[in-house]
């Protein structure tokens, strides 16, 4: 079996992967692409880390200054 065929046969569809592989590149949390999709933030994570999906981490420098 396929890459493609493997990370298709658990129920997602085409249209949901590529909304998740979206709203996860923008940064939208785990539990708020849930939400959106109908989901579970599980069901969410999981598909994130059988895809193979990392986002960098954005170091925002801080605005207090002493």
């Amino acid at each position: 079996m396929s890459v493609k065929a493997r990370l298709q046969s658990d129920g997602w569809s085409d249209q949901e992967v590529a909304f998740l592989i979206e709203k996860w590149a923008l940064g939208i949390s785990a539990s708020n692409i849930a939400k959106m999709l109908g989901r579970t933030k599980g069901a969410v994570v999981s598909k994130v880390e059988r895809m193979g999906l990392n986002r960098e981490v954005r170091q925002t420098p801080s605005l207090r200054t002493f």
